[in-house]
């Protein structure tokens, strides 16, 4: 059931006010951008969307509106549906298909983990059941969840019992090996998306063809340029704008990058204020942003998102 993803998938932030609430008003401003970029794929409610972050009922709201507003205008909408139980992860998954998502993905449960891929891939097949016309996802990102299995060993498992609606990988994680073995033996049947921003060249010389990332929602342009690079096999001008990605990036994490800068970022950069991220996570002091900003200007950060 693979989806046609292809190109650079943002995963999109969700605004709030000051008091945390949710800002619904803001995301058709967001997606008046993406539009305007020809950005055909959305992820929401993921690790940049605070998907976690947020209450059942708000996720359900939240993604209502990604649909309402989005889904004449930008072709492939995932809503991401993991939960900390099994429970709230089907419900979110039923939701999400009566509403009309493209795909749904999941995260694993991260608090009692599976202990091996076979269950993970049986926990998988529960929330395929609630979603039963709807592609499935699965969301690696081992390094929030502590769930480290190989996901060439997940592949294996999922394709042991049988899961007709699972459609492939979020593979936010940092053994490409793994990742080149997914593209390998799986690449043709299911999507096998990169989410590390910094790595995407690698990704893409790997076989894999989208990516989804954070920094993408202020740096848009720069990822497309890579994306178009690739499909022109021009290799230097890809490494010119992954360099430029990943001095970006180790800048920021060197401040601390979270979903709380990333989101103060999308105001002086984009145009639009995404407000605080969800406690635990902090906003930036308006001292540590105004610094932020200017280092990015005096790196040329500036010109290469024109």
């Amino acid at each position: 059931m693979k989806v046609p993803f292809h190109g650079i998938i943002p995963a999109v932030h969700t605004p709030m006010f000051a008091d945390g609430s949710v800002n619904f008003g803001a995301i058709n401003d967001y997606v008046d951008i993406l539009e305007r970029e020809s950005i055909n794929d959305i992820f929401v409610l993921g690790t940049a969307g605070e998907g976690c972050s947020l209450s059942t009922a708000e996720r359900k709201a939240v993604a209502e509106q990604w649909i309402k507003l989005a889904k004449n205008r930008i072709k492939n909408i995932v809503v991401h549906v993991g939960a900390c139980n099994l429970a709230d992860t089907k419900a979110l998954a039923e939701h999400a298909e009566s509403i009309g998502a493209t795909a749904i993905a999941c995260l694993p449960s991260f608090f009692f983990k599976p202990a091996t891929p076979k269950i993970l891939a049986m926990y998988l097949a529960e929330v395929a059941r609630a979603a039963p016309n709807t592609p499935l996802m699965f969301y690696h990102i081992p390094k929030l969840t502590g769930v480290t299995f190989r996901m060439e060993h997940v592949f294996e498992e999922v394709e042991r019992i049988g899961i007709p609606t699972f459609a492939g990988v979020k593979f936010t994680a940092l053994d490409m090996c793994d990742y080149g073995r997914c593209v390998e033996r799986y690449g043709e049947q299911y999507s096998v998306c990169y989410g590390f921003d910094e790595q995407c060249f690698a990704g893409l010389l790997l076989g894999g063809q989208s990516m989804v990332g954070s920094t993408y929602n202020f740096a848009l342009r720069l990822y497309k340029r890579l994306f178009d690079a690739y499909k022109t096999q021009d290799v230097e001008r890809m490494k010119i704008e992954q360099f430029r990605s990943q001095k970006m990036i180790s800048y920021l994490i060197s401040e601390g990058l979270d979903v709380g800068l990333s989101k103060a970022l999308m105001l002086p950069i984009c145009g639009i204020d995404f407000g605080p991220p969800r406690l635990p996570v902090l906003q930036p002091t308006r001292e540590k942003l105004d610094r932020v900003i200017q280092n990015l200007r005096d790196m040329e950060f500036f010109e290469w998102i024109k």
